[in-house]
Order: C-alpha cells, then sequence, then structure tokens
C-alpha cells in the first residue's frame, strides 16, 4: 500500500464525521460513527487500564474499536438499530449494504485487513471482537443518558435501549458489573421521565 492510497483512505473514511447516527431520532440525539468509535476506542482504553479488561491484544482490539463503523462510509445517514430491530429497515439489506462497503474500501485502498477486521468483529471470532461488540453497545447507552433519552415515546423503544447491551455482555462475562453500572444510571432516568423499569431490563 502506497503513502498515496493511505491519504486516500483517510480523506474517505472522513466522510464518518457527516453521517448521522440515531437517524429516527430528534437531530439533538444524533451524533456520527466517528464520534461512536472514539467512544469506544476511550471505553476500551480505560477498561483494559483498570484491568476489567484483559488477556487481549490490546492493539488489535483498538483497531477492531476505530474501524468497526467504517461499514458505514459515504452514507448519509445509518442503519438504525431501532428501525432495525423493529422492522421498518431490513437486517438482511443492512449488512449486504455493510459488506459492499467494507470490501470496496479494503479494494480500492489495498487494505485487505480492513475487511479481515471487519469481519472478526461481524462474527465475533475473537475475544478481541466480542470485546468490541460489547463496548459498542454499551458506549449506545452511554450516549442515550448523555443526551437525556432518545426522544421517541412508546414501550418498544424502552425495552430496545434497556436490553440493547445484553446479549453482547453476556459474551464478555467481566463486562457485566459495568454494565450494571450503566443501566443503574439508565434507570434514574427512565424514573425522571415517568417511565416503568421492568424487572426483565436488569441484567442476570
Amino acid at each position: 500500500m502506497s503513502l498515496l492510497n493511505l491519504l486516500e483512505f483517510h480523506v474517505s473514511t472522513n466522510s464518518l464525521k457527516r453521517t448521522e447516527r440515531y437517524s429516527s431520532c430528534p437531530e439533538v440525539v444524533r451524533d456520527s460513527p466517528a464520534d461512536h468509535s472514539w467512544g469506544v476506542g476511550l471505553l476500551l482504553c480505560n477498561l483494559h487500564r483498570k484491568g476489567i479488561v484483559k488477556d487481549i491484544d490490546f492493539e488489535y482490539a483498538m483497531n477492531l474499536a476505530l474501524t468497526h463503523d467504517l461499514c458505514e462510509c459515504g452514507k448519509e445517514q445509518d442503519f438504525d438499530s431501532y428501525l432495525v430491530a423493529t422492522g421498518v429497515q431490513s437486517e438482511t439489506e443492512k449488512k449486504k449494504s455493510e459488506t459492499e462497503v467494507v470490501q470496496t474500501l479494503s479494494q480500492r485502498f489495498e487494505m485487505p485487513e480492513v475487511l479481515g477486521m471487519w469481519k472478526d468483529y461481524e462474527k465475533g471470532r475473537t475475544k478481541e471482537a466480542r470485546v468490541v461488540k460489547a463496548l459498542d453497545k454499551i458506549e449506545a447507552i452511554i450516549h442515550i443518558i448523555n443526551v437525556g433519552g432518545s426522544h421517541r415515546k412508546g414501550v418498544e423503544d424502552y425495552d430496545h435501549i434497556a436490553k440493547y447491551a445484553d446479549k453482547s455482555v453476556m459474551r464478555c462475562p467481566e463486562l457485566k458489573p459495568f454494565l450494571r453500572i450503566v443501566k443503574d444510571r439508565l434507570k434514574a432516568l427512565y424514573k425522571e421521565q415517568g417511565v416503568e423499569w421492568k424487572p426483565d431490563y436488569d441484567l442476570v
């Protein structure tokens, strides 16, 4: 890979700063995949440094954290997880679109490792991928707490947010204590807004 190719890769992926996440939410809630990836990377740094996340290749995990959303490159909006979960957007179309984007980036800029890392992240083949996937979900909840909720109304949305990280964190038991603390903050937010905190929102 030439230095010119490297430059062009960074010029192209810079568009992630302008792609919107949470497209079904009011503008105040939205961020970008670049914002989100920074948040995931910072979580990884702190949890690894504190010894909560152990026995991983930290450099590889950080690579995954910073590149896991390259699949949104070149889009105005990402595939909103809430819209996918409620069937408004197609999970099949989401996967097809994301795969095509990463394959194109990998081939165009002669970076096969990008495709390899993304496939690992999607499949959770390594511990590093499973940890980053769990932090990806946790960071999304932290963002919702930070902006004061999704501002969407309805039980379906409250369920979606409260249980969003559960499945991924179950594959990384060392993150369960941290997710419980995150959920305590989310529970307080729900209470402030008069939203019922259901028993199945608690992490088992």
